[in-house]
């Protein structure tokens, strides 16, 4: 009998998040490396820059700015989607902008306009009529096929 491996974690559309790059003794994860090089060098101008004015104490700077970075981009939402924390934040400053207009998966969907049914699925669904006029002849099994 064969064997069946799941190569999901694999190959799937998170298959980067568990990459490692070792560097010396230190092994972290690729996305924890990139955000420590490239939050590392805005840190170390602010501590530069800093360091006529706070002597010794502009040291601080520099983990303060790494360490932030990391709760920025590497750190999720607790509750809902648990998104990124920059994401999280991105999508409450754009619906706090857009007002009575919703976000569903990136897409605007106006609010309080006609009814709706939020349907679980993973390529967009066609739009939804309450009342459709004969409700066997609505969706065509033969197009969706050919499409």
């Amino acid at each position: 009998m064969n064997n069946l491996y799941m190569l999901t974690h694999l190959t799937g559309q998170t298959s980067q998040t568990e990459r490692t790059a070792v560097i010396g003794f230190i092994e972290m994860r690729r996305r924890v490396l990139m955000i420590l090089i490239f939050s590392g060098v805005p840190g170390l101008l602010v501590m530069l820059i800093l360091t006529p004015i706070l002597k010794a104490w502009a040291i601080l700077a520099l983990p303060i700015i790494i360490f932030t970075a990391l709760w920025i981009f590497e750190s999720r939402s607790r509750r809902g989607l648990q998104l990124r924390t920059w994401q999280h934040l991105t999508e409450k400053q754009k619906s706090a902008r857009s007002g009575e207009v919703f976000h569903q998966c990136g897409r605007p969907v106006s609010v309080g306009d006609h009814w709706m049914r939020l349907v679980p699925a993973s390529v967009p669904v066609q739009t939804f009529d309450p009342e459709p006029e004969d409700p066997f002849t609505t969706f065509n099994f033969h197009s969706a096929m050919n499409s």
